[in-house]
């Protein structure tokens, strides 16, 4: 059976090819907030493995970052978990069985970008790894209130 890679605010997770138009709406708000809420961690993590050149820059900014958001991603975490009885047999159901909780995407996602940054070269990975503290400064301007967006509208599909 012939796989695809689904990308939605940059979390992937494997589908069946022609699969992607048949995500449950509830899939879909639940990986988006995923996405959102776990691209500055992943991002870090993936630097401070890859490119340890700006690991201290990084580590600053992702400090400061996690203490201004820390909360905020803890609690789209609590939401993404209460949910996550009623989402882990669609995501199981759509993926394939490759996904079976949030947990299993945000992790699958990491794997994901990862394999990204293999193909993409050292050369893309050590100057995305420099940019990171724009990339964080560039997403703290609307980062509360789509995280708070998207919260809700995971809650009107899955209340």
């Amino acid at each position: 059976m012939r796989s695809t890679c689904f990308v939605l605010l940059l979390l992937c997770v494997p589908v069946q090819l022609g699969m992607a138009a048949n995500m449950p709406l509830p899939v879909q708000r639940a990986l988006t907030l995923i996405g959102t809420v776990e691209l500055p961690r992943m991002m870090f993590e993936l630097c401070k493995a890859r490119a340890p050149d700006s690991a201290a820059k990084n580590s600053e900014r992702y400090d400061a970052w996690r203490q201004k958001f820390g909360e905020l991603s803890a609690s789209a975490w609590r939401l993404l978990e209460e949910r996550n009885e009623a989402l882990a047999p669609m995501l199981s159901d759509f993926t394939e069985g490759n996904v079976k909780s949030v947990h299993d995407a945000a992790s699958l996602s990491f794997k994901m970008l990862n394999s990204n940054a293999d193909a993409r070269g050292v050369s893309y990975v050590q100057d995305m790894c420099t940019k990171y503290p724009d990339f964080l400064g560039t997403l703290q301007e609307s980062y509360e209130p789509k995280v708070l967006s998207q919260m809700e509208a995971l809650k009107t599909v899955l209340p």
